[in-house]
């Protein structure tokens, strides 16, 4: 098409000229349309379309057009093979700072990481790894924000302004304060004082857009108790406040009386309360201050035991927060609108505050409407957090995000208990544990449905990060771990296109309900679930609530002495952990272990109910690893309460019966390991553990790989397809629980890209049940990682075990699976036989205890070979039947 230049310079002078956009009040869409029209699609096309969308972006403030005609220039640098330039790299980057300016962080993030997936303009591409930061920030995914700036901000120092690497410290910092570590706020504070260097060493950078916002930040660090410094803290807020009365910044003002205001809180001082009032009493746009301010008000007045007023500041600090005017119009809020909120630390601590002070009204006034508007807090918390989560990617961000609502979840079980409803008492216990446990299992089974090409790449890269972040972090290893998450995030990318169903993104579960699980429950089971809730302030008690249920009834109850039980606790911990040799240890063991069982079992109600019973614990996390079956039920003598009732564990309910339906395929029934010696550590020999593994391997027709046989690589290779796997080994406790073998040992992260079918796992190892303790989740053990790889039920153990009672025990629970137990009847049996035939010190429970059965407690189905002999002989008796009856017919022929 040939143009007609005169005649469009006549027509669009005042819109378009001399190759560059006019501005003009009047220039609209339709006529921007009129000028594209008249062109050809090339480079200058493309230029045109970039000024027309900067237009709209710079004078009428117009996103969704800036963003139309950004993607046109995209679409036609792309068509015209010209995107491999700095001009292809920049509309990239317009529009994901478009997409940021509209607050479609996921679009903007979308965008951003196109850019740095190209190679041609170094600026660009720094720029949009901070922009990355600070978009991941702002969706709440805090650790991979912390992990994109930290990419970023060396290049922006190399390539960008210090104007740009001064601005882009600062916002860094907002993510170390959200994470409030003790490593994030040194990261924080590193830049941040780089920033205060370089402001310092050039005079025209000394101007309030720095400024303020440097003192602010780095006063808000040394306000946090990981990095606390009261005089730093005041110096710098007090200079922001001083300057900005002398310039009326008002902004300014207002966040230096909240800062000041919530710093004197925080050391009791009564000041506190008229700078907070200041503060809120700015009409400002920016709302998080005026939110915040209100937020610490609440806590003043809490502090002050003024609770309707303290009620009043949290709700209009959550109203403002949420942009709302009435409190009734949050919970009707769209995704976009919650994963687009400021300060979600902030956010969840005002929901968490409320949720006491209703507490505290009901039992000022016992008014039960409080405990109903506390539930809906919860659940607008927990909506919140879920949202959260489902929208974020890394692991860290994830248990940060539970533990932020487990605190939050575990008022929900108060809450219910006070409203008598243990429906509602269930279900906040369940959400409570194991989610991303469930979750990361149920995606790994749809993702194994996948061509396994795609599987077998999927299981390197993560198996590559998983070793690389177990390792001390290097900057050059921090680079190799960036590169290689971006190359996963690249590969999933490339992959959820070709095939919908891959996918690590469906972060929910289905939860049992009190009522399914009462319908399902067989008459001889009982569960028991714990929750223990730790104080949010001085004045406080901790709680410990227990539910009970049966196919009959559920028992509901509050243990008023908690902070007792949790002595007595520690006490029992250390009892179980050793011989007791001594009179007066057995003695005073007789008393701590019937106290916690008069403590953990408080009615005569719930003791009738549990007699005779199969019991499924579920324990609270803070008590999670203490063998219930070597309580004493008699207060006069010592009665176990294994003598009376068959335990078993679990992490919840709702994960039991998900895990116990999973589809599992197996050739062998038995494959077992014990090493003796360690080829590669200093670590002790294991003499009893080859008679254990070849009387089971005896017992189960299994296969079993002793000393050198018993390698890292024969696990591997030859356990995913076997019933029972049993190692018998030593075990190392630290942030990453290993397994040792023969030539190497097994860390915990490398159960994440293993897998097995195994109906049953035994760890005859020592503390393979222990590890990192992660609230709302659970405890990052050995037995876990063997759950996420496919087990169906783990044996493992709490304590150093005794080599020589564990084979006996180990022997005896595997005659006891041959004969048709259940696994849960198995180990007590052999626990119960143990004490039987031992006498003084060795019926300790050190010797006996510490092996505990987590999981599915039912039968393993194993192959009859007694059946087997006997269809064997049957075919050759027929055999040889048919073929005697054939040659004598051919010889009466």
């Amino acid at each position: 098409m040939k143009i007609h230049y005169p005649l469009l310079f006549m027509l669009f002078y005042s819109f378009y000229a001399n190759g560059q956009l006019k501005p003009h009040k009047n220039f609209t869409e339709k006529k921007a349309d009129s000028i594209l029209n008249l062109h050809d699609k090339n480079g200058k096309y493309a230029k045109l379309a970039h000024d027309i969308s900067f237009f709209f972006y710079k004078k009428k403030k117009n996103y969704s057009l800036a963003i139309k005609y950004g993607k046109i220039e995209i679409s036609t640098l792309e068509e015209k093979g010209l995107d491999n330039n700095k001009n292809y790299s920049n509309a990239l980057y317009n529009i994901g700072k478009f997409y940021a300016k509209s607050k479609d962080h996921e679009n903007a993030i979308l965008y951003y990481t196109k850019v740095t997936r190209t190679n041609y303009f170094p600026l660009k591409k720094a720029q949009s790894y901070c922009e990355l930061g600070k978009s991941y920030r702002i969706k709440g995914d805090l650790y991979k924000s912390l992990f994109f700036y930290q990419k970023g901000l060396p290049l922006i120092k190399k390539h960008v302004t210090l104007r740009s690497f001064i601005s882009h410290c600062i916002n860094f910092s907002l993510t170390t304060q959200e994470l409030n570590t003790k490593e994030s706020n040194q990261l924080g504070l590193f830049y941040l004082k780089k920033a205060d260097s370089i402001i310092q060493q050039n005079p025209y950078l000394n101007v309030s857009k720095y400024i303020y916002p440097l003192n602010i930040n780095l006063g808000y660090l040394y306000s946090s108790k990981k990095s606390y410094n009261y005089k730093k803290a005041k110096y710098h807020y007090l200079k922001n406040l001083n300057n900005a009365i002398l310039e009326k910044n008002e902004k300014i003002i207002s966040a230096s009386y909240l800062n000041l205001g919530e710093l004197y809180l925080k050391k009791g001082n009564d000041s506190s309360f008229i700078f907070l009032k200041k503060s809120s009493e700015f009409n400002l746009v920016e709302k998080h201050i005026t939110s915040e301010a209100y937020r610490n008000l609440a806590h003043y007045y809490i502090v002050k035991k003024d609770l309707n007023k303290a009620l009043i500041n949290i709700q209009t600090s959550l109203n403002t927060s949420f942009n709302v005017k009435n409190k009734d119009a949050i919970s009707t809020l769209p995704k976009s609108d919650l994963i687009n909120i400021l300060n979600k630390r902030n956010v969840i601590k005002a929901l968490k505050s409320k949720t006491e002070i209703l507490i505290y009204l009901f039992k000022k006034t016992n008014n039960y409407d409080y405990l109903n508007k506390a539930i809906n807090t919860i659940n607008l918390a927990d909506k919140l957090i879920t949202i959260i989560i489902q929208y974020s990617t890394e692991n860290s961000t994830h248990f940060l995000w539970r533990k932020e609502i487990s605190s939050i979840y575990k008022l929900g079980v108060q809450v219910s208990h006070l409203l008598n409803n243990d429906l509602l008492m269930f279900s906040f216990m369940e959400k409570n544990k194991a989610f991303l446990l469930t979750v990361n299992i149920n995606n790994n089974i749809n993702n194994f449905k996948l061509p396994l090409k795609i599987i077998t790449k999927d299981l390197l890269l993560k198996k590559n990060i998983l070793q690389l972040e177990s390792k001390i972090l290097t900057p050059k290893r921090k680079d190799s771990l960036f590169n290689l998450k971006e190359n996963y995030t690249f590969f999933k990318d490339s992959v959820q296109k070709k095939h919908p169903q891959y996918t690590d993104s469906n972060k929910s579960r289905k939860l049992l309900s009190l009522n399914k699980v009462t319908e399902q429950l067989p008459e001889n089971e009982v569960i028991i679930s714990y929750a223990l809730s730790s104080p949010s302030s001085n004045e406080e008690k901790t709680s410990l609530y227990g539910l009970l249920i049966s196919n009959k009834k559920s028992i509901s109850f509050q243990i008023e002495k908690a902070q007792q039980f949790l002595k007595l606790l520690e006490e029992y911990k250390i009892l179980i952990s050793k011989p007791l040799i001594r009179k007066n240890e057995l003695k005073r063991f007789k008393e701590v272990s019937f106290s916690l069982y008069e403590l953990l079992f408080p009615s005569k109600e719930i003791r009738e109910v549990i007699e005779n019973k199969n019991i499924t614990i579920i324990s609270d996390i803070d008590f999670e690893n203490i063998p219930f079956e070597a309580l004493n039920t008699n207060k006069n003598g010592l009665n176990y309460l294994l003598e009376n009732c068959n335990i078993n564990y679990a992490y919840s309910y709702s994960f039991l019966k998900f895990n116990s339906k999973r589809k599992r395929k197996t050739v062998n029934d038995f494959i077992g390991f014990a090493p003796i010696n360690f080829n590669t550590s200093k670590k002790p020999q294991l003499k009893h553990s080859k008679k254990e593994v070849e009387t089971i391997g005896g017992l189960l027709n299994g296969e079993i790989y002793i000393y050198n046989e018993s390698s890292k690589e024969n696990f591997i290779n030859k356990s995913s397809d076997t019933k029972i796997i049993h190692l018998a080994t030593h075990a190392s406790l630290n942030h990453n629980p290993s397994i040792t073998f023969y030539n190497k040992e097994l860390k915990l992260h490398e159960l994440y890209t293993y897998k097995n079918n195994a109906d049953l796992v035994v760890l005859s190892a020592c503390e393979t049940n222990l590890g990192d303790i992660k609230p709302g989740e659970g405890v990052l053990s050995l037995a876990r990682g063997f759950f996420y790889s496919g087990a169906k039920s783990v044996v493992s153990s709490l304590w150093n075990v005794n080599d020589k009672s564990t084979t006996y025990i180990m022997t005896s629970f595997y005659k006891n699976l041959k004969d048709g137990k259940s696994k849960s009847v198995a180990l007590i049996n052999a626990k119960r036989e143990y004490l039987n035939n031992h006498s003084l010190s060795e019926k300790s429970p050190y010797y006996w205890a510490s092996f505990v059965l987590i999981g599915d407690g039912g039968k393993v189905r194993l192959t009859n070979h007694n059946y087997l002999y006997i269809l064997l002989l049957g075919v050759i008796f027929m055999s040889t039947l048919f073929f005697y009856f054939k040659n004598k017919k051919k010889r009466v022929t």
